[in-house]
């Protein structure tokens, strides 16, 4: 179930009030209705570009704790009131609401990161990339958001994130090439790549 609905109608409201731009390029031609995974990379201009990650917790204490990765999680439907995660081949009923990709985005990345809405001045749609499931080891896709924050530190506190998620913090490209989780390292390259040539033009 969706944790805070008070947080949904908030994504709304300033949803209403942005303008989503894209970077998606060949990507935008996709259908976006089969994505279920959607991710959102929150990144700062000051003395070059960092990127606001996340380690979640070990699964199981005998495991070794799980490399920083890109923020990301499923799609959301609501039947007759109650929120649930979407699974891949359900048959849905025609008033069946289906989150869009970018409330997705914003849901996940307050639940993980901590992400002020009031803190993001600009919205990216990058598009589809390829990751491989922790569970299941299958190849997945999921579309991506980048998101522009001017205040480094308004995010959340600790206590108000999901318990799911162990460590968050800012870290540049390169930087998360050693230490990302690895099927995440080239996502961020190329969303870095995409957004270094954006802010050239």
């Amino acid at each position: 179930m969706m944790k805070a609905a008070y947080s949904y109608d908030m994504i709304q409201a300033y949803l209403q009030q942005r303008t989503v731009v894209s970077l998606s390029g060949a990507d935008s031609a996709l259908p976006t209705d089969g994505f279920l995974k959607i991710g959102l990379l929150p990144f700062i201009r000051r003395a070059g570009l960092s990127y606001y990650v996340m380690k979640p917790k070990a699964s199981h204490e005998e495991l070794a704790s799980p490399e920083f990765q890109i923020c990301k999680g499923t799609r959301m439907r609501c039947d007759g009131g109650v929120w649930r995660d979407m699974k891949e081949g359900e048959a849905l009923q025609p008033d069946t609401k289906i989150e869009a990709l970018i409330e997705t985005a914003l849901r996940e990345g307050r639940e993980e990161l901590g992400i002020n809405l009031s803190n993001i001045i600009c919205l990216f749609e990058i598009g589809a990339y390829n990751f491989t499931s922790a569970s299941t080891g299958c190849s997945k896709q999921m579309w991506m958001f980048a998101a522009e924050v001017i205040d480094a530190s308004d995010f959340l506190p600790a206590e108000e994130v999901a318990e799911t998620t162990a460590q968050r913090g800012w870290v540049r490209a390169e930087e998360f090439a050693s230490i990302g989780r690895f099927d995440h390292k080239p996502i961020l390259a190329d969303i870095h790549a995409k957004l270094v040539r954006r802010f050239k033009d």
